[in-house]
C-alpha cells in the first residue's frame, strides 16, 4: 500500500531541477523581502511604556508582518508555493505536501534570505538621525519576551500553540484537497483559491517575541 500525505492524496513526487531551482529562488526572495520589512517596521516602530511594548505599536508591527507575509505568499504561491516560513515548510514536508529534497532546498534558501534581510536592514538602519537611532529596538527588530515576568515556559507554551494554530490553518486551507478553499486542489503549487493565512497578531507578539516565524527570530 502506497504512502499517502495527511489528506489521502499522493504525496509530491521529486520535483524537477527547474522547478526546485525557481522555487528556492523565490523562498530566498522573499525572505530576504520579509525579515526586511518586517523586522523594519519592529526597528522603526519599537515603542516602550513603563518598560512594556506601547500596544500601538506592537499593532502596528503585526500588521506589518502580517501584510507582507500575504503580499510575499500571493507572490510567490505559483513559484514555490508560498510557504516563506521554516515551520511550515517543515510541516508540509511532513504530512506529505513538499517533498523532502524541496524542502531542504527551501529551508537553505530559507536562512540564507534571513541573513541577507537582516544584513540588509542592519546597513539601512545604520547610525543616527539628529541623535536618535535609526533601529529604535537595539536588536534589528528580533524582540525577546515582554517583560521579567514572563518565564521561558510562559514564552514556550504562547509558541507552541500559535504554531500550531499557523500550521493547523495550512494544512486545512492550503493544501487539504476537500477544502473550500482548494477547490479540490491539493497541491499548495496548483492551489490558486486559498487565502494565505494572515499572521496579524497572537499574545506572543509580545509575551514570547512573537517567533512563530522563526527566520524572524533571533
Amino acid at each position: 500500500m502506497p504512502i499517502v500525505a495527511f489528506d489521502a492524496t499522493p504525496r509530491e513526487p521529486m520535483p524537477g531541477r527547474r522547478d526546485l531551482l525557481r522555487g528556492t529562488l523565490s523562498e530566498f526572495v522573499a525572505m530576504t523581502l520579509f525579515v526586511f520589512f518586517g523586522c523594519g517596521a519592529a526597528a522603526s516602530n519599537a515603542h516602550f511604556s513603563d518598560g512594556d511594548w506601547d500596544p500601538a505599536s506592537v499593532t502596528v508591527i503585526a500588521l506589518q508582518f502580517g501584510l507582507a507575509i500575504t503580499v510575499l505568499v500571493y507572490a510567490t504561491a505559483h513559484t514555490s508555493g508560498g510557504h516563506v516560513n521554516a515551520a511550515v515548510t517543515l510541516g508540509l514536508t511532513v504530512s506529505g505536501k513538499c517533498h523532502p529534497i524541496r524542502g531542504a532546498a527551501y529551508f537553505i534558501a530559507q536562512m540564507l534570505g534571513s541573513i541577507a534581510g537582516a544584513a540588509i536592514l542592519k546597513g539601512a538602519t545604520h547610525g543616527d538621525a539628529g541623535g536618535e537611532d535609526l533601529d529604535r529596538s537595539g536588536s534589528l527588530g528580533s524582540n525577546g519576551l515582554q517583560n521579567a515576568s514572563v518565564n521561558l515556559h510562559n514564552a514556550v507554551a504562547f509558541e507552541f500553540v500559535g504554531t500550531f494554530l499557523l500550521m493547523y490553518t495550512v494544512l486545512e486551507t492550503a493544501v487539504n484537497g476537500q477544502s473550500l478553499c482548494t477547490d479540490g486542489e491539493s497541491s499548495i503549487l496548483g492551489n490558486k483559491l486559498s487565502i494565505a493565512p494572515l499572521p496579524i497578531g497572537t499574545p506572543s507578539s509580545g509575551r514570547a517575541g512573537g517567533r512563530t516565524r522563526p527566520c524572524a527570530a533571533r
